[in-house]
């Protein structure tokens, strides 16, 4: 039986579906009943997707302060960890706010000053996304305890922690503030605005890198005046983090310094936040006329229309950076540790980029399924619409990874062999999320779109099966990154490492759709921006 939208050009058909489907959002932005219960939905949404970051941090938190540690570097892992925390800290403030807008809550994640109104809103936020975020320098401090004995270096890690997450938390807050709230999102100074916010995040993120790890970094400003930079040295950052590991009165003092100026930082934005919010200056629009495509096939009209969308939207752009963004990361992290890369080292590459996907996917899911319904009015098949999102995500890692791994291995001089087990295991890594994807929704999508229903989501898989396809989907790209070392540089000592890692990933793997479906059924039952029931 076909549709009536089939006598249509795609063209037409999918601006209709657009139509459709920002009438549906505005619908549930405008209706003000049933607040109370998209709150306690959004506080749960938030509060398991932060938790379910856990294992990432964790590993992540393992790698760094153990292996450095060990190698007497303590100020460098805890630097690297308070950086990757407080980027952390922006992307989920950035993504939570967004998601906050889109329901209609029009609400900031952590207001102030806190009224008892949205004190649950806060503590849900402090309590699972800031929980997790500060296992980051915790665990590391825990590691670096056990190996020297000084145990005050916790309390003052988790402090560090909770002052990282507020600027974080406040630098998010001052993006949202200057740039989603005064510019429409598909006006020409909108999209300024979001290349301009992307662009400051990257910087921002470098800068903060350098200075905190780099001790010599200011030498070079403050020779001509050394009397005077001695003096005044409790104002470099280096020495702040440093306070965390030694507890001279100089770093106490810059300690106390930066952490009352990130207090005062979070303060305002919070502060500027909820005056926005609770009285905004923006207005959505209820025209989708900017939304012109030509249209010239199916897979190629949506690929299109996933990158061009994928440019558009900030929220997604910082989702597909962080693929390059590993692979930097990585690569500065070697550079540190003395430019030398085993291959234990590199399936840890693999291994830390396999997890990051792995959450990646959930976002990208739960994404699609929550606008599978706007694909039911187009003419195409289940299988066509999952393969077509896996080509989407794929045909995306090379434009933004590739030029990563390049510039980074010529700017450090890296040989062939570490540029190509870099590219193995970045491809290998976006396949595997692309292959899970795929599976994932052509399993669970329904022939005819139009009546997904909450059991056709339900869990059709036991565990155990879950966990040999994510076996299966996850255990490839080790062995081709392996193989490719072998070939390059014959050693044969790391195969009982690969086999642990490779173990690992599994296991997070499968723990990572586990997870989806589990956010998906919540989602499901109480957010008014999913599918028709």
């Amino acid at each position: 039986m076909k549709r009536p939208c089939d006598k249509m050009d795609l063209g037409t058909t999918f601006r209709t579906a657009v139509i459709l489907a920002k009438e549906k959002i505005y619908q549930g932005q405008k209706e003000k009943t049933g607040a109370a219960k998209k709150e306690t939905a959004t506080n749960r949404k938030l509060w398991i997707a932060n938790l379910s970051m856990i294992p990432f941090f964790a590993m992540l938190s393992f790698f760094l302060a153990g292996a450095q540690v060990a190698t007497g570097m303590q100020i460098g892992a805890f630097s690297l960890l308070l950086l990757v925390q407080l980027f952390i800290s922006i992307f989920i403030t950035l993504n939570s706010v967004s998601t906050f807008q889109d329901l209609g809550m029009h609400k900031p994640l952590l207001p102030l000053p806190i009224s008892r109104e949205y004190l649950v809103v806060s503590l849900s936020w402090l309590l699972s996304g800031g929980a997790a975020i500060l296992i980051i320098p915790l665990l590391a401090a825990i590691i670096y305890a056990w190996t020297t004995g000084t145990y005050l270096a916790i309390p003052m890690s988790f402090l560090w922690g909770v002052l990282t997450m507020l600027l974080g938390h406040s630098l998010g807050l001052a993006v949202t503030n200057l740039f989603s709230f005064e510019a429409s999102e598909r006006s020409t100074l909108g999209t300024a605005f979001r290349f301009l916010k992307i662009g400051g995040a990257l910087l921002l993120f470098l800068l903060w890198f350098f200075i905190f790890t780099q001790e010599g970094f200011l030498s070079p400003l403050l020779e001509p005046l050394t009397a005077i930079s001695k003096s005044l040295w409790f104002l470099y950052p280096f020495n702040a983090s440093r306070s965390i590991v030694s507890f001279s009165s100089v770093y106490m003092l810059s300690l106390l310094l930066y952490g009352s100026l990130f207090s005062g930082i979070y303060w305002l934005a919070g502060s500027r936040t909820w005056e926005n919010i609770t009285a905004p200056s923006f207005a959505v629009s209820e025209t989708v006329g900017e939304l012109r495509m030509e249209i010239g096939g199916k897979f190629k009209s949506l690929i299109k229309k996933d990158l061009t969308l994928s440019f558009r939207s900030g929220q997604k752009f910082l989702g597909i950076l962080a693929f390059p963004l590993m692979i930097l990361f990585m690569n500065l992290i070697d550079v540190i540790r003395g430019g030398t890369v085993s291959l234990f080292q590199a399936e840890i590459i693999y291994l830390m980029t396999a997890i990051l996907s792995g959450f990646g996917i959930i976002y990208l899911y739960i994404q699609e399924g929550e606008s599978a319904w706007i694909m039911s009015t187009l003419p195409i098949s289940k299988k066509d619409f999952a393969l077509q999102k896996a080509l989407s995500a794929f045909s995306l890692f090379p434009l933004y990874a590739a030029p990563a791994i390049l510039l980074v291995s010529v700017k450090m001089r890296y040989g062939i062999p570490v540029v190509l087990m870099q590219f193995v295991s970045g491809f290998a890594m976006a396949l595997t999320s692309c292959l899970v994807v795929s599976n994932s929704l052509a399993d669970r999508l329904p022939e005819n779109l139009t009546v997904i229903t909450q059991e056709t989501f339900g869990s059709r898989y036991t565990p155990l099966l879950l966990v040999l396809k994510s076996g299966i989907l996850s255990g490839w790209p080790v062995l081709a990154s392996i193989g490719l070392y072998l070939v390059v540089t014959r050693p044969l000592s790391a195969l009982a490492g690969s086999i642990i890692l490779l173990t690992l990933t599994t296991t997070l793997v499968a723990l990572n759709l586990i997870f989806t479906l589990w956010r998906y059924d919540l989602l499901g039952v109480s957010s008014s921006n999913t599918i028709e029931r």
